[in-house]
């Protein structure tokens, strides 16, 4: 059977305009009650995890590429709560039955102003799940995954770039492209099949 591997990041739990369960009992005995936006974003994430258990017929590998939650940044107001311990909490519970189902599950650092000083809020989060973690750093969280899943060569870090512009989004990409590319033949690795960044919140291919 062949594995169904899914990708998902920058999931942003504690924004106001990011993932949200439609309701959060706060510290204080309050309640956060997620926008119409987020409930909308809440229906999709859900659709698209019916769509996985509807398609997955083999294993279920599932990465985690970054910026999970999404801090106390910036000096924005833009949040459920500035406790980043709440934000773990919640990110743990909407994500830990994904966990549990998956045959292996990998969780990559983000931006530091989002999940803190080494991807400390991620490496919590890692830790109450215990996801794969990568031995030879010691850790549970990864900054840059490779990993073959039948037979099929990735490459996982956080930090990608695009253009801003609609006519130069793909540049960026093409380009990180040619390095990774170089990067390998310099070091006569084996090239991977797929790469995967993430970070900058919109969707480019950059074909062959």
């Amino acid at each position: 059977m062949p594995t169904t591997l899914v990708v998902v990041s920058d999931l942003h739990v504690g924004s106001t305009i990011g993932l949200c369960p439609p309701g959060i009992q706060l510290d204080d005995g309050g309640t956060y009650r997620a926008s119409k936006a987020q409930r909308w974003l809440w229906d999709r994430w859900n659709e698209a995890w019916e769509y996985v258990a509807k398609v997955q017929k083999g294993d279920l590998w599932v990465v985690f590429n970054g910026d999970l939650v999404d801090g106390d940044h910036h000096n924005t107001h833009q949040l459920f709560s500035r406790s980043e311990e709440k934000q773990s909490d919640v990110c743990i519970d909407i994500i830990d039955p994904i966990v549990q189902e998956a045959t292996e599950s990998f969780i990559l650092r983000g931006t530091q102003s989002h999940v803190g000083q080494s991807g400390m809020w991620e490496e919590r989060i890692a830790r109450d799940l215990d996801t794969n973690g990568d031995e030879a750093a010691g850790t549970k969280t990864w900054w840059h995954l490779p990993l073959t899943c039948d037979s099929v060569r990735f490459d996982f870090a956080h930090f990608g770039k695009v253009g801003y512009r609609r006519w130069t989004l793909p540049n960026a990409a093409n380009t990180l492209a040619s390095e990774i590319m170089q990067d390998y033949f310099d070091t006569k690795g084996k090239a991977p099949h797929v790469v995967v960044r993430s970070h900058s919140h919109q969707f480019v291919h950059t074909g062959m």
